[in-house]
């Protein structure tokens, strides 16, 4: 299979992301099954990427990556023998290796598309283009389940709706990380008329009704607010604007979004535990019990479980299963906090080879904005904003990195950044907001005209560098304003009227200087032009 087939295959896995989440949202709803499409497909490529790193790849990361996953093999072994009681038991086992398949999943993907971008080189452009088709599909079919009254509720007696899709919490992070990659059809807008695409997505990820969906709007759209503010004076005004009006649009319909109806309901939940005796693992803390839904609690309960655990599983873990050692359901709840979950199921050895790709990607992230002195792209920014708001999320709200309809996202948005910061010294970036036009001159005649003309309807939208060959003698014939900017490569003007002296000079005929004539006013001049255009 040659280069080009390969490349459109990742496309088209891309692009149907999102109906591959819905059907396996389905199945998960309706038809009770163990094993989705979802994960049959996940799966697939899991072992696809596994077989490629091995056999196939020819990336300067493919040593590193098979020693990586050697070591995440030999730890595994490792964290079942210290289990014993889970290959005895066919129900323990398979909890294990679900989980295991889901936090592995991100690590794989990471491996896999360091290789593969190294390889194949995709186009960054289309994978951009690809990830705004990706958000406008997730917010379509969430906008079109309200449209037909059949959206599924974000929580049982809360507010807010998932659209189709299974998980609140999952549709939401995969949203907020895609919602900034938007601001680059601001960044290169002409007229208003894009807002009209932004706003209605905007609206549609309100609906989901999560703490980290809101925020997720709210965030980039500030720092992008903060960024077109600086850039205000390079002639990013109607940006400024137009991020300011998907603020003010955010900002409007705040006290009606479901998320403000959900804040309130674990508001009332906090006041009815003061007013009760209630498992003194609850914070006491109004801010934990609120804006982290009481993550600090079930944080507690897995600690204990931890502590008391034998040093062979503070190393390796205490694992997902209620085995005979552990003897307490509170270990079948997540923290969701995923670092902290990790931790605690995959013991301190776990969390190192975990957190060791993350690591890595950090330094050389640093290294390259280090050798850039931070000047950065708008692409770049968005990438790296993104890439690390999601490890954040991560940290705080989880739902990332166990969560392989999310994770996939991440690996991109990562493996994106450090193969765009280093591949961009290749190709120039073009400034989207810049026009050179290019005249032989700004004298008489209906190419100057049309030049000028054109320079009016665009002035106001772009910085425009209006170069001349050359200078006609007095002023322009065409007007000009001053957000023209207007270069001239060179200070002489042919010779036009001391040309025509001498064709009609009898004498220059008479003597056989025609020829020395046009030599000399045309060839030379010719010559005295390349020399200028090169200098």
């Amino acid at each position: 299979m040659n280069k080009k087939k390969i490349l459109n295959i990742f496309y088209i896995f891309l692009i149907i992301k999102p109906f591959l989440d819905l059907f396996t949202s389905l199945m998960t709803k309706f038809i009770k099954m163990p094993i989705t499409i979802g994960i049959i497909i996940r799966g697939l490529i899991f072992l696809i990427s596994l077989i490629y790193i091995f056999f196939f790849s020819k990336s300067k990361y493919k040593k590193r990556s098979i020693i990586y996953v050697l070591i995440l093999f030999i730890y595994s072994c490792i964290y079942f023998l210290t289990k014993k009681e889970l290959l005895t038991n066919f129900t323990y086992f398979y909890t294990e290796i679900v989980y295991m398949f889901k936090y592995y999943y991100l690590l794989i993907s990471l491996l896999f598309l360091f290789n593969f971008f190294d390889e194949y080189k995709p186009n960054n452009r289309k994978i951009f283009h690809i990830i705004q088709i990706d958000l406008f599909l997730y917010c379509f079919l969430i906008v079109l389940a309200n449209i037909t009254n059949t959206a599924f509720a974000t929580y049982v007696g809360g507010s807010g709706n998932t659209g189709w899709f299974y998980s609140g919490n999952e549709i939401g992070i995969i949203i907020t990380l895609l919602f900034p990659f938007l601001y680059l059809l601001v960044n290169k807008a002409i007229t208003y008329k894009v807002l009209l695409y932004i706003i209605p997505i905007t609206l549609g990820i309100e609906i989901i009704g999560t703490k980290t969906s809101i925020l997720g709007l709210l965030l980039p759209t500030l720092f992008f607010l903060g960024y077109y503010l600086i850039k205000a004076k390079k002639g990013k005004k109607k940006q400024f604007l137009m991020t300011g009006i998907i603020l003010l649009v955010i900002l409007v319909s705040c006290p009606n979004l479901p998320v403000i109806q959900n804040i309130k309901n674990s508001i009332l939940r906090y006041e009815e535990r003061q007013t009760k005796e209630m498992d003194k693992d609850y914070s006491k803390d109004f801010m934990s019990s609120v804006l982290l839904s009481d993550r600090d609690f079930f944080d507690k309960k897995i600690r204990k479980i931890y502590n008391k655990s034998s040093i062979t599983n503070k190393l390796f873990g205490i694992g997902f299963s209620n085995r005979k050692e552990i003897n307490d359901k509170n270990i079948n709840k997540l923290v969701e906090m995923d670092f902290n979950d990790i931790f605690y199921r995959y013991g301190v050895i776990g969390l190192l080879i975990y957190i060791a790709p993350f690591i890595y990607i950090t330094y050389k992230v640093f290294r390259k904005c280090q050798s850039k002195k931070l000047k950065l792209n708008i692409k770049q920014i968005i990438l790296l904003y993104t890439s690390y708001i999601d490890i954040l999320i991560a940290t705080i709200a989880g739902h990332v990195l166990g969560a392989p309809a999310v994770s996939g996202y991440v690996a991109i948005c990562l493996v994106l950044l450090i193969y765009y910061l280093n591949y961009d010294k290749y190709k120039i970036e073009l400034d989207e907001n810049k026009i050179t036009i290019l005249a032989l001159h700004l004298g008489i005649g209906g190419i100057e005209k049309y030049i000028s003309s054109l320079c009016k309807i665009l002035e106001d939208d772009y910085q425009i560098d209006l170069v001349s060959t050359y200078k006609v003698p007095d002023t322009e014939t065409f007007i000009f304003s001053n957000k023209v900017n207007i270069i001239y490569l060179i200070n002489d003007y042919p010779k036009k009227e001391e040309f025509k002296r001498a064709i009609t000079n009898k004498r220059s005929v008479n003597n056989g200087n025609v020829y020395n004539i046009f030599h000399y006013n045309v060839y030379d001049n010719f010559y005295f032009l390349q020399r200028h255009l090169h200098s």
